[in-house]
C-alpha cells in the first residue's frame, strides 16, 4: 500500500511532464522544506535514478530563506541543506532583504524567483521546478476571482512558463493534491519542516485556506476538482483567444519609442480580441501588464470606434495614451522624460 502511494505520485508527475523532456538536462528544484516541495524532490530524484543514464543532467537544490520566523527560518535552510546531501544533490541557499522591515509580500516573491533564475544560470538549468499543487491552484483561482479577473486570470498557475529561450519555470504537480503529498511522504517515512505562520489568516491566501474553502467544502465536496476543471478550460480559451487575436496585432513603432495602433484595423472586431491585443501590445513592448485590468484594457477597446481626438491620459506603468488621426498612441512617459531631459 505505501509503495502505491509513492507510486501515484510519481506516476502523475510524470504524466504532466515526461521524464524524457528533462532527465538530459541540468535542473533546479526549489525547495522551501515543506511536505510540498520535499516530495516534489523525492519524487523526482526517484524518477531520475530509475530513467536517467549517469551522464545525463543533474538535479540542483535551491533554498530561499524568507527570514520571517528566525531560528525556524535557519532550521528550514538545515534541513534542506542536510536532505540535499542524503539525496547526493547540490544545494544553493539563499536568504530575503529585510534589512528596511518593508518587504511585502511581492516583494519576496520578486526576491525568491531572482534568487532562482540566478543559481540556475550559474548552475547551467534549463529548468526551474516548483512544487505547486492542486490545492494551490484552487486558491490562486478563487483569489483572483474575489479580487476581480478576467477569463485569462480563471486560468490560475500555468504547468509552464517560458522565463527566456533558455529557461523554463515548469509546475508538475498542479494535478495532485495536498493529501497526496503528505501521504507518499509518510509512505517514505520522510519528514518536512511545517510553516506555522501558514496558520494564521492575515494573508488573503491564508484566510481562503484556512476559512473560506473548508465551509466550501463542507456543502460541496467536488470544488476542488470543479474549480481545477474550470481553470483548464480557462487556459484553453485565453490560448484560443490570444492566437486569434495576435492576427490583429498589427502596430507601428517610430523612432522615439511611440507605438501606433490604426484603429480601422482593428474597428469592428470582437472586443475580447482587441482586448487581448492590447494587452500583447503591453507584453511586447516590457510594459508592465500588473495593473492593466478589464476596466483599462475596455476603456482602449472603446477607444478604437471613438470618432473624435482624445487628449493625452495615462494608463497603469505610466504609460501615455492619446488618440488623432484614427490612430491610438501609446508611450511609456519615463521614455519622454528621459528624451526631454
Amino acid at each position: 500500500m505505501t509503495a502505491d502511494l509513492k507510486t501515484k505520485l510519481i506516476e502523475k508527475i510524470e504524466a504532466a511532464w515526461p521524464h524524457e523532456r528533462w532527465v538530459g538536462f541540468n535542473v533546479l528544484v526549489a525547495v522551501s522544506g515543506g511536505a510540498d516541495s520535499v516530495a516534489l524532490l523525492r519524487a523526482l530524484s526517484e524518477i531520475r535514478k530509475a530513467t536517467a543514464p549517469r551522464e545525463s543532467g543533474s538535479l540542483v537544490v535551491a533554498h530561499f530563506n524568507h527570514r520571517l520566523r528566525g531560528a525556524d527560518s535557519d532550521g528550514d535552510s538545515q534541513f534542506v541543506s542536510k536532505l540535499s546531501e542524503e539525496l547526493g544533490l547540490e544545494f544553493y541557499g539563499g536568504a530575503a532583504d529585510v534589512d528596511d522591515g518593508a518587504v511585502s509580500e511581492n516583494d519576496f516573491r520578486h526576491q525568491r524567483y531572482n534568487f532562482l533564475f540566478r543559481v540556475a544560470r550559474q548552475t547551467n538549468c534549463r529548468y526551474v521546478v516548483t512544487a505547486h499543487h492542486r490545492d494551490d491552484q484552487v486558491e490562486t483561482v478563487l483569489f483572483r476571482l474575489f479580487r476581480g479577473t478576467g477569463v485569462g486570470g480563471l486560468g490560475g498557475i500555468p504547468v509552464a512558463r517560458v522565463v527566456d529561450e533558455s529557461l523554463t519555470i515548469m509546475r508538475p504537480m498542479l494535478n495532485v493534491t495536498k493529501r497526496e503529498i503528505e501521504s507518499a511522504l509518510e509512505a517514505w517515512n520522510q519528514p518536512w519542516r511545517s510553516d506555522v505562520s501558514n496558520s494564521t489568516s492575515q494573508y488573503a491566501r491564508n484566510f481562503i485556506r484556512n476559512e473560506v474553502l473548508p465551509k466550501i467544502r463542507e456543502r460541496f465536496e467536488s470544488v476542488d476538482e470543479s474549480v481545477a476543471r474550470l481553470s483548464l478550460q480557462a487556459l484553453e480559451c485565453q490560448r484560443f483567444v490570444r492566437d486569434q487575436a495576435s492576427s490583429l496585432l498589427c502596430v507601428k513603432v517610430d523612432d522615439v519609442g511611440i507605438v501606433v495602433v490604426e484603429c480601422e484595423n482593428v474597428c469592428g472586431k470582437p472586443a475580447v480580441l482587441v482586448r487581448e491585443m492590447f494587452m500583447e501590445v503591453f507584453r511586447s513592448n516590457g510594459w508592465p501588464v500588473a495593473q492593466l485590468g478589464f476596466r483599462e484594457l475596455d476603456r482602449l477597446t472603446r477607444l478604437t470606434v471613438c470618432p473624435d481626438s482624445v487628449p493625452k491620459f495615462q494608463l497603469p506603468g505610466e504609460i501615455n495614451c492619446w488618440k488623432e488621426s484614427g490612430c491610438i498612441y501609446l508611450q511609456m512617459a519615463t521614455h519622454v522624460r528621459k528624451n526631454n531631459a
